[in-house]
């Protein structure tokens, strides 16, 4: 990780930033870590690597206790830290880096420059490693001018950097060899070195370069090859460059004493302008069904790439996304937020399919600071849609409700209808069905009064989920239907391929199993096909309940954990929950009691963490099932019992029913058989009016529980 500590454009990085990114590599997902302050991420980051190997390089330290949170505990690691100056940690060794000894300097010259021009004149060559201050940098850079002027002497270069060095405001060596790299520049390429360096992301493509300077695309690429030839500037990947730090340090240090502040503003403008045009096309291509509900970018006067389509468009949007993101903080700071307002409608799709809801929550947390009324609506609904997909259920529905006061000001019908649906999504998942389905239906009288059909087919689905959670299941299964009509019509496959798992979802629980996995592998090829990585995972978790349900258990198990891997590293806690919960679900079916328990426990928790009512009613019948196998039958009541009250008071039917039915075995265990047969009967009445499969299946247990019993009572002498 670079820390960032002598960036003059960039604060040092962020500690509890910085283990955000080592705990999300390390598999935590980003609504656990959310959660946790700067003390609770060292002790995770700890625990994750206790036992591990582990080589950890934090490069450009500011200071000691930039630092100190970000060391593990376990012997086995390793860590290295560079700075620029000492740093005081107990336990540390420390190895002081100077610069290249005369003769390191040499050797160093004779690899970049030529081993015989080198020992021609190795007086000339030593007063060059001395001008340079045996800094590696310096030399590298002196090197490039070397190789760039055979008609020059050694002698030649000694002189020239000998007047130059006068003249110089910081470090000797390196500034006299980056400003004589600079000055041997043509004038049009020193300009655009200057303006490169103000870039507020990481790198730099010639598509931005060329609106930085204000240049068509094959002068901004002369620019960049001959930067790369003097060794200005460093290049990452085919098309890509960066800027060691201290050449940039020089560089816009020389840009503000250069550059009129107009003409620096100017060049950022266009860079800003070109990211809004840039993102607006790859989305075109990316989104086209949502193109209306963005807003509409003018094109800009230098040129842009030509995406040929949704794969290109994704390729781009991935390789520019932290620039993007940048650009946006960058505008903000400066007085621009229309800038991240644009950005934050423009970017929320990718953002949410791609599963890259970190950088969705800063660049809509961003455009909520914009003047204008409006856009603020729309980035507090984007901003709140983030913290849904996060399982951030309550700060979601608080944030939609704050929205909505706004809605005299605004009268903007249509991002007052996505907000309605998405506080109604939040109130579902916190198990407020009755609520939910008054703001749904609300907002399908503004999308019907909009004409907006794409709006009203989310909608539709999202009515079938509450209709699922409530037991009406015909009735679900008829919206999703529609709305699978609708968003093929529209050519919407996202939402298409949302309704075709929810519909897999309905059939399973009607226990029409082809019909399940028939819809569930058509949602799961449509998400692949779009790189949804959410829906990808939520696919994977439905097809391996399916699996699972045919005895293909180590099938089943495989995609469990794939959908829990691909949720922790998207951080959406709702699939990751639901799939450890399957997973547990898989391990019961092959007697791992134990095994199963300790999954439900996790899920458990995460569901009551974020507020998942539906999800923690499910896993306590789920664990209640589990200790009556293995005879714990107290613990089983009383779970049933808990599952039992929260579906009932959240009228979670089928929850409910499983938790009549889990009661009268586990009454039944005890020896209670009056009870167990008035939770049977209760049990069955539900699964009736339910219509699912589990009717048919108590009916037959009762049967024979009778036919047992009498053939008992026959047997006594």
């Amino acid at each position: 990780m670079d820390l960032r500590g002598y960036d003059q454009e960039r604060p040092p990085a962020d500690p509890a930033a910085v283990l955000d990114g080592f705990l999300r590599c390390l598999g935590v997902s980003g609504d656990q870590i959310g959660q946790l302050d700067l003390a609770a991420r060292t002790s995770a980051f700890r625990q994750h690597l206790a036992g591990k190997r582990a080589v950890i390089v934090l490069d450009n330290a500011a200071a000691a206790d930039q630092i100190l949170p970000l060391l593990p505990d376990s012997p086995q690691c390793q860590v290295l830290v560079t700075s620029r100056r000492a740093l005081h940690i107990a336990g540390a060794g420390h190895v002081s880096l100077d610069v290249f000894t005369t003769a390191e300097a040499l050797d160093f010259l004779r690899t970049a420059a030529g081993r015989d021009r080198i020992d021609a004149d190795l007086d000339a060559a030593t007063a060059i490693v001395e001008l340079a201050a045996n800094l590696p940098l310096a030399l590298a850079l002196i090197a490039a001018r070397i190789n760039a002027s055979p008609e020059w002497t050694l002698a030649d270069h000694v002189e020239r950097l000998d007047a130059k060095k006068r003249s110089l405001r910081l470090e000797a060596g390196v500034e006299v060899a980056v400003s004589l790299s600079y000055h041997d520049l043509p004038p049009e390429a020193r300009q655009a070195f200057l303006l490169l360096a103000l870039h507020p992301g990481g790198d730099i493509e010639a598509y931005a370069a060329a609106a930085l300077v204000g240049a068509d695309l094959p002068t901004a690429q002369q620019h960049l090859a001959q930067l790369r030839a003097a060794n200005l500037l460093q290049q990452r990947t085919v098309d890509r460059y960066v800027f060691h730090d201290l050449i940039r340090l020089y560089a816009v240090n020389r840009a503000h004493d250069e550059e009129a502040a107009s003409a620096r503003r100017g060049a950022l403008t266009r860079l800003l302008d070109h990211y809004e045009y840039g993102a607006s096309l790859a989305m075109d291509l990316y989104a086209p069904h949502e193109k209306d509900r963005r807003p509409d970018i003018s094109p800009t006067p230098t040129p842009v790439r030509n995406l040929a389509d949704r794969h290109a468009a994704t390729e781009w949007l991935e390789a520019e996304r932290h620039n993007l993101i940048a650009a946006a903080r960058y505008a903000t700071d400066n007085g621009l937020p229309i800038h991240a307002s644009h950005q934050s409608d423009i970017l929320k799709r990718y953002l949410e399919m791609a599963g890259h809801h970190s950088d969705a929550e800063v660049l809509h947390g961003l455009a909520v600071h914009t003047t204008d009324s409006a856009g603020k609506l729309r980035a507090l609904n984007n901003l709140g849609a983030v913290y849904l997909l996060l399982a951030r259920y309550e700060e979601a529905v608080s944030i939609f409700e704050s929205a909505l006061t706004r809605r005299p000001q605004t009268r903007e019908r249509a991002v007052e209808r996505r907000v309605l649906a998405n506080l109604g999504v939040g109130l579902m998942q916190l198990g407020r069905c009755r609520e939910a389905l008054e703001h749904f239906e609300h907002a399908r009288v503004i999308a019907r009064e909009l004409n907006d059909r794409v709006g009203e087919g989310s909608l539709l689905n999202n009515v079938g989920l509450v209709y699922a959670q409530l037991g009406r299941y015909p009735e679900a299964l008829d919206s999703h239907r529609q709305a699978v009509a609708i968003s093929r019509a529209l050519g919407d496959r996202h939402s298409e391929g949302m309704a075709m798992g929810n519909m897999g979802v309905i059939y399973t629980l009607l226990g029409q199993d082809h019909e399940a996995l028939d819809h569930h592998q058509r949602a799961f090829a449509i998400a692949r096909e779009l790189g949804d990585r959410r829906g990808i995972g939520l696919g994977l978790d439905n097809i391996g309940i399916m699996y699972a349900r045919s005895g293909r258990l180590r099938e089943a198990i495989e995609h469990h954990e794939q959908a829990r891997d691909i949720a922790r590293e998207i951080g959406n806690s709702y699939t990751e929950c639901v799939a450890i919960k399957n997973l547990g679900m898989a391990q019961f079916r092959l007697r791992q009691h134990r095994i199963a328990l300790d999954h439900y426990k996790q899920a458990l928790g995460m569901a009551e963490g974020s507020g998942l009512t539906g999800v923690r009613c499910e896993v306590l019948n789920l664990m209640a099932e589990t200790l009556l196998a293995i005879g714990s039958t107290d613990e089983a009541l009383e779970h049933y019992r808990q599952a039992l009250e929260l579906a009932t008071s959240f009228d979670i039917a089928h929850q409910r029913a499983r938790a009549h039915d889990g009661l009268g075995n586990a009454m039944a265990a005890a020896g209670d058989d009056a009870a167990a047969q008035s939770h049977w009967h209760q049990s069955l009445e539900l699964y009736r009016e339910l219509g699912v499969a589990e009717a048919a299946e108590l009916r037959s247990r009762l049967a024979a529980r009778v036919n047992d019993q009498t053939s008992a009572k026959l047997a006594e002498p």
